[in-house]
């Protein structure tokens, strides 16, 4: 069964080399782009209705041009403008779930086909949460941010989720008293 999943994931990661991406905007300002066609790649991008109802915002996923294994994966999530409101980097070995690394130890071209697969699901419908904090959640001090809980819960502002590392999930939403993209709940 375990061979299944490698195979599946190898599959995934060739098809992944093999898709393109699509330009959807030329509005971004260049202090926010400015040489990153030379560094990277775009592994997925997402028009989301994330700030507002009334316009999309570009979600966009990058992945340095060196070894896979070695490379920084950038998130953005950019305005209609093409601002960047939202910025976090990570390892991209930081994709691959510690427990398929511990317990079968995957070659080299399994955990690549691995990390292509997390890209390409990144942004997957299950990761975006509406609303970001539903009525039956309370707020837990120990993970939830507290400036920022109540205003993203009042609004009924879009959320979304994504994991990194062993064991980190951060939940993002854009406030409005805050003019930006916040992290307002974090497990480690």
């Amino acid at each position: 069964m375990r061979s299944y999943i490698f195979i599946f994931f190898i599959c995934l990661g060739f098809m992944s080399c093999t898709s393109s991406s699509k330009k959807v905007s030329d509005k971004s300002p260049k202090s926010d782009l400015e040489g990153f066609a030379e560094k990277t790649i775009v592994k997925e991008e997402r028009l989301v209705n994330f700030t507002s109802v009334n316009s999309q915002d570009l979600f966009r996923l990058s992945v340095g041009k060196n070894d896979l294994l070695r490379a920084t994966v950038s998130f953005d999530v950019l305005n209609k403008e093409g601002k960047i409101i939202y910025h976090d980097e990570f390892d991209a070995i930081e994709l691959v779930d510690r427990q398929v690394l511990n317990e079968q130890e995957p070659s080299e071209e399994e955990r690549i086909a691995y990390i292509n697969g997390r890209l390409m699901s990144f942004f997957a419908d299950s990761h975006f949460l509406r609303p970001a904090i539903s009525t039956t959640m309370s707020f837990n001090p120990e993970i939830d941010v507290k400036k920022y809980w109540q205003t993203i819960k009042e609004e009924k502002a879009i959320g979304f989720i994504y994991k990194i590392g062993l064991s980190t999930e951060k939940y993002i939403a854009f406030d409005r008293n805050e003019g930006k993209v916040v992290v307002y709940k974090e497990l480690k």
